[in-house]
């Protein structure tokens, strides 16, 4: 919705959307905090695959068959939504397709980017490195989008606190 914010940018951007938001009023604070909170939810996202691709990574450089290493990872996954998602590729990557193919379903959680790499891996015989590598995007892709949350946290309380300010004075 807003384009992609760096480091540098974070802060003029955010500047700036603090004062679109005054000029437009309480909509564009309702849509921001909205934003907001759909990012949150995707950070968390972001996180749990990061977290699951470095397992999965120390498992094949441990010398574990990538088949094993989804299922233990499968067996010792707590989260119910990301249970649904390894079982549903284990059980493509046991009837023998490629791990990236199997992946391929869940391309909107993991990134066209991040499948493509595994079927290049897959093709090289470099998977566990790639794995691996990939947990390490994924970790810091987490930390750039928490660094832009907690930036936009302080403008957002200030739009809600105008805007309730503003409705107070309207007498509503």
């Amino acid at each position: 919705m807003f384009g992609r914010l760096t480091r540098g940018v974070g802060v003029i951007a955010t500047t700036q959307l603090v004062l679109a938001a005054i000029a437009v009023g309480a909509v564009a604070t309702y849509f921001l905090v909205k934003w907001y909170l759909r990012r949150r939810r995707r950070n968390r996202a972001v996180l749990e695959t990061a977290h699951m691709l470095r397992r999965f990574g120390v498992l094949l450089e441990a010398g574990m068959l990538p088949q094993k290493a989804l299922a233990l990872l499968t067996a010792h996954t707590r989260n119910p939504e990301t249970y649904r998602k390894l079982s549903a590729v284990l059980a493509l990557v046991e009837q023998g397709k490629p791990i990236a193919d199997s992946m391929e379903s869940h391309i909107h959680v993991l990134g066209r980017a991040t499948v493509t790499a595994l079927r290049a891996a897959e093709r090289s015989g470099d998977l566990p490195e790639t794995v691996s590598r990939l947990a390490e995007i994924h970790e810091q892709k987490y930390l750039i989008r928490r660094e832009i949350s907690i930036s936009i946290r302080y403008p957002l309380l200030v739009l809600c606190g105008l805007d309730d300010a503003r409705l107070r004075r309207a007498g509503h």
